[in-house]
C-alpha cells in the first residue's frame, strides 16, 4: 500500500492549556501524517500564539471568527485538506503512537474507508477512568449506529472522497453537540466502518467545559434530531429508501421493546405484590398460632389479661 497523505483537522477555541499536547500526539505519531489543519474558532487566549511558536512544518494555523459550533471550524479544515485521508482530533484529546498505523493496518485487510477505535475516558481530576465504549464488534453498520453514537469524533480516519457524497458536518445549532453523529449516518450509507476495540485515544470527558455539558435533551430527543437531520438529507441526496424503511423498522422495534419493558415492570410489581400479601398472610397465620397455642397452655393468663 502506497503511504498515503492523511490530513488531521483539530478544531479549536481557547485551548490555550491542552492544544499543544493534541497537537504533539498527531506529530508523534509512528505512521507520519501529511499535514495538521489547526481551525480555530476564534480563540481569544494564546492558543494561536501556541502553535505559532511549534515550528514543525506540517503545522497549519487556519484562523476563523467565532462560530460557537464544532462544525464550523471543522468544516473551514475540510474546504483546505491536502490528503487522501482525513483524521479528526478536538484539541483537547489526544492519539496514542500507534494509532494512525493501527487503523491503516485495519483497512488493508477490510478495505472499507472509514475507520475508528476505542478510547480510554480520562476525567478531570481522577485520570482515566477506563474505555469509552464497550462495543464488541469489529465492524459498526448504518445499523449499529441506529441504536446509538458507537464512535468518538477523534477517533474518526476516513477516505476524503466520503465527504463529496455526504458533504460536511451539519452546522445547524440544533445539532452542535450531535453534528459528528449525524455525519456518521452519513458516511455509513457510504462504507461500514471499521473498528477496533483497542482503546487509541485519550478522550478528555470534561463535560463542564464543552457544548455538550450544557445540553440538556435526552438521548431521546437528541436521536429524534439526527434522524430528522438523516432523513432530510437522504431525500435532498435521493438516496435508497432502503435506509428510510429500516429507521422505521428500527423505531418500530425500539417502542416494542419499550413497552414489553414496562410490561415485564408491571409483573414485577404484581409479583412482590402478591409474595408481600403471601408474607402479611403468613405473619397473621402464625400470630394467630401463637396466640391459640398460648391459650391451651396458660389459659388463666389469658383471662387474667382480660
Amino acid at each position: 500500500m502506497k503511504h498515503p497523505k492523511i490530513s488531521v483537522i483539530i478544531p479549536t477555541w481557547n485551548r490555550e492549556k491542552t492544544i499543544k499536547r493534541s497537537v504533539a500526539s498527531a506529530l508523534g505519531q509512528t505512521f507520519e501524517v501529511f499535514e495538521i489543519l489547526v481551525c480555530d474558532d476564534g480563540s481569544t487566549d494564546e492558543t494561536e500564539e501556541i502553535i505559532e511558536a511549534m515550528t514543525d512544518p506540517r503545522i497549519i494555523w487556519v484562523p476563523g471568527n467565532r462560530g460557537g459550533c464544532p462544525a464550523i471550524p471543522r468544516n473551514r479544515g475540510l474546504k483546505r485538506i491536502k490528503g487522501d485521508w482525513v483524521a479528526f482530533l478536538d484539541s483537547d484529546d489526544e492519539w496514542l503512537p500507534r494509532k494512525i498505523e493501527k487503523q491503516f493496518q485495519l483497512i488493508s485487510e477490510t478495505k472499507n474507508k472509514v475507520c475508528a477505535t476505542n478510547a480510554q475516558r480520562s476525567v478531570p481530576g481522577k485520570g482515566i477512568v477506563g474505555n469509552y465504549f464497550s462495543f464488541e464488534k469489529n465492524e459498526i453498520t448504518f445499523e449499529d449506529l441506529l441504536g446509538g453514537n458507537e464512535i468518538i469524533c477523534s477517533s474518526l480516519l476516513a477516505h476524503a472522497s466520503l465527504f463529496g457524497a455526504t458533504g460536511s458536518f451539519p452546522e445547524d445549532q440544533s445539532l452542535k453537540t450531535l453534528e459528528d453523529y449525524a455525519l456518521w449516518l452519513r458516511l455509513a450509507t457510504q462504507t461500514n466502518v471499521s473498528y477496533i476495540k483497542e482503546p487509541l485515544v485519550v478522550y478528555n470527558d470534561d463535560a463542564k467545559n464543552t457544548h455538550r455539558g450544557k445540553d440538556n435533551l435526552s438521548n431521546l430527543e437528541q436521536k429524534k434530531l439526527v434522524i430528522e437531520d438523516f432523513t432530510k438529507w437522504t431525500k435532498e441526496k435521493n438516496i435508497s429508501k432502503g435506509f428510510e424503511a429500516l429507521i422505521k423498522a428500527k423505531n418500530k422495534l425500539e417502542k416494542s421493546n419499550i413497552e414489553l419493558e414496562k410490561n415485564r415492570k408491571k409483573v414485577d410489581t404484581l409479583k412482590h405484590e402478591l409474595e408481600s400479601a403471601r408474607n402479611q398472610i403468613k405473619a397473621y397465620k402464625e400470630s394467630l398460632s401463637y396466640r391459640l397455642g398460648y391459650f391451651l397452655l396458660h389459659p388463666w393468663k389469658f383471662f387474667q389479661k382480660r
